[in-house]
């Protein structure tokens, strides 16, 4: 989801998020930064289900068409590729049994 933010060349950008939303159509939920319940998910990052780098059901971002990166509840993150919108989602590729929300705010910092 396209956050409506453009990343300024070498700006850096903190993010935080808050919230809880449910992945996987049961009724349990999770907060931003995933399924950490090992009872319930498992925890390799690399799962099939998984877009990249962090708990199933994580928030994750990415600048323009650039390798995704893990969010959670607070990441700083530095662009350094060319200006481009900043972009949100959820860590999973089987979006239709999600649902919920997570409430970001998102702050420049000074380059």
């Amino acid at each position: 989801m396209n956050s409506g933010v453009r990343v300024d060349s070498g700006e850096e950008v903190e993010i935080t998020a808050t919230g809880e939303w449910y992945p996987f159509g049961n009724g349990y939920g999770v907060g931003p930064e995933g399924c950490t319940n090992r009872d319930v998910c498992a925890q390799e990052f690399n799962q099939p289900e998984n877009v990249c780098c962090m708990a199933h059901a994580g928030l994750i971002g990415r600048i323009d068409d650039e390798q995704p990166f893990r969010i959670g509840e607070k990441r700083t993150h530095r662009n350094d590729g060319a200006e481009a919108e900043l972009y949100l989602r959820i860590n999973d590729r089987r979006l239709i049994d999600n649902s919920g929300d997570i409430r970001v705010t998102i702050k420049k910092l000074s380059r």
